[in-house]
């Protein structure tokens, strides 16, 4: 899930928190193991269901904590052996998700302040418990809510 891919007529890329779809890009194969739907829509259906409001994204400046595995280098030492910590992927550092209502529904800071910096962001919360749809000029996408 964390290569790009594309199908058809669009690339996806996904963290299984967030996904964007774009335009097709030459460079992203199609890829027989990439994920085909959400629940029981396919990955259009979901991300072409119009809300019933888009909301603008709030300027959003999420937390850090530092990361208790490496102690903030970045870096870990198993086996005597130097290599990038998987806990914060090697940034020393990781958020702590604050939750941020929009139109009724919570979702990550972080995530938000990610689609934030794409041009013209704008987000349509479809429920709780339902992915929202986020637009943005280029592309598209959904984000999962945070749950209460």
């Amino acid at each position: 899930m964390t290569m790009p891919w594309s199908a058809g007529q669009y690339t996806y890329a996904t963290n299984g928190h967030i996904m964007v779809r774009v335009p097709r890009l030459e460079d992203a194969p199609e890829r027989k193991d990439a994920p085909k739907g959400l629940g029981k829509k396919t990955l259009d259906e979901a991300i072409n269901v119009t809300p019933k409001k888009f909301f603008p994204i709030p300027s959003v400046s999420p937390k850090y904590q530092e990361c208790p595995d490496c102690g903030g280098t970045g870096m870990v030492k198993p086996y005597g052996k130097k290599i990038k910590c998987d806990e914060c992927n090697g940034e020393g550092k990781y958020p702590l998700h604050a939750s941020i209502e929009i139109g009724g529904v919570n979702f990550s800071d972080v995530y938000l302040s990610w689609i934030a910096e794409l041009p013209g962001a704008e987000i349509g919360p479809l429920g709780p418990e339902d992915p929202a749809r986020f637009r943005f000029t280029g592309g598209d996408g959904l984000l999962m809510p945070r749950r209460s």
